[in-house]
């Protein structure tokens, strides 16, 4: 019989509350009574327990590129300015842009490598220009192709010093309805842009050495015309055929490191793109856009077109082509210019005819190499190196 006898149960302060553990505590029950114990991140006797800093006690897993920063019981840590990565590892990061550079001039810029080892090598050409007539048999805006993307991972030696060419957007086409002598935008003047006016190829983006042995290119963007946008830059090799509404007037895009094929002798002909090789053909006449510049020419952008380089309709120096071998927009009448790149982007020889995109070119470690056409969301290129 059990009548008389009592069974006493234990009472779990920590369910109901009645502890007096600090906030950053964990209550643990026992028979009877209760532990107090600090969180992890605090130190105490449990009933009162405060913020252990981690980054004053170097208890932290920051890397040595990186900054401590102590929160209430944790930390983070972020990688000091010119590295990148997630705070316990930091990278040593480089970046190349154009620095507000604009049109078909620009510099080529220098990188010495700081330590032997193995970068991450990363381009993107730039886009091509953008067209905007209000009238005319097709209205509307119409935009240059978008600059390809390409990386890939290279063992470089320390003090190696590295050339880069980072790719300007194509020029816009500027000249204004009816060929007005004038500086002035056409949007000032509350007129259109003519019609049928080329625009400039976007520039490519360019890594290579001083003795000239090229690392990595990514392609430009050709330049819009009316009723069509140009080609985006190519993650592949070879540059694309100019696009447009006579297939007569279409000229193809450069293949193996060459400029946009020839295209001479047309009526109004835009700029070809350059290549890794080497400039296209000169074409002559002041109507036409000019061919893209390559290493012998300083990598300088096509001129435009007369009447469409910023004098009947402005600013200067109006739908040239990007630098980086972009090439440029001939003036009303006629076909926009090739993107630069590895191989250049092709160009046509009449209206209604946009330019092609340039190649890409990678020659990092095996397996190492990836691209995408088109993939800059930007107008100019940009250049990244970061030490693996």
């Amino acid at each position: 019989m059990t009548s008389g006898l009592f069974r006493l149960s234990d009472i779990n302060e920590c369910t109901i509350s009645v502890d007096n553990c600090d906030a950053n505590a964990f209550c643990n029950n026992t028979g009877g009574s209760f532990d107090c114990i600090c969180s992890p991140g605090y130190t105490g006797n449990g009933t009162s327990c405060t913020d252990i800093n981690e980054c004053v006690t170097n208890v932290h897993n920051c890397d040595t590129n990186a900054f401590c920063n102590n929160t209430q019981g944790f930390y983070n840590c972020t990688c000091s300015p010119g590295y990148t990565g997630n705070g316990t590892s930091c990278n040593a990061f480089f970046s190349f842009t154009t620095d507000g550079r604009i049109g078909n001039h620009g510099i080529i810029q220098n990188f010495t490598v700081p330590k032997t080892g193995v970068y991450l090598v990363k381009a993107w050409g730039a886009r091509g220009g953008t067209h905007a007539p209000t009238y005319g048999i097709t209205p509307g805006t119409y935009h240059g192709g978008r600059g390809a993307i390409k990386e890939g991972m290279f063992r470089l030696n320390e003090s190696t010093v590295l050339n880069i060419v980072v790719g300007q957007k194509g020029g816009d086409s500027v000249q204004v309805q009816g060929g007005n002598s004038t500086n002035l935008t056409a949007a000032q003047l509350g007129l259109s842009v003519e019609d049928n006016a080329g625009t400039g190829g976007g520039g490519g983006s360019f890594v290579y050495t001083t003795s000239n042995v090229l690392l990595l290119a990514a392609g430009g963007g050709g330049g819009a015309s009316n009723g069509y946008n140009g080609v985006d830059g190519q993650a592949c090799s070879h540059g694309t055929s100019s696009v447009g509404k006579f297939p007569a007037h279409l000229r193809g895009g450069g293949v193996g490191g060459q400029p946009g094929l020839c295209n001479s002798g047309g009526l109004h002909s835009g700029g070809v793109g350059a290549g890794w090789f080497g400039p296209g053909c000169l074409v002559s006449g002041s109507v036409h856009g000019e061919r893209g510049g390559s290493r012998p020419e300083v990598w300088v952008g096509g001129r435009a077109g007369e009447k469409n380089s910023g004098y009947n309709g402005g600013p200067p120096p109006g739908a040239v082509g990007g630098f980086g071998g972009g090439g440029g927009g001939a003036e009303d009448g006629g076909a926009s210019g090739g993107g630069g790149g590895y191989s250049g982007g092709g160009s046509g020889v009449f209206s209604f005819q946009a330019g092609g995109g340039g190649g890409s070119f990678c020659g990092g470690l095996n397996g190492s190499c990836s691209g995408v056409s088109g993939g800059n969301l930007n107008d100019n290129g940009l250049v990244q190196i970061t030490q693996l």
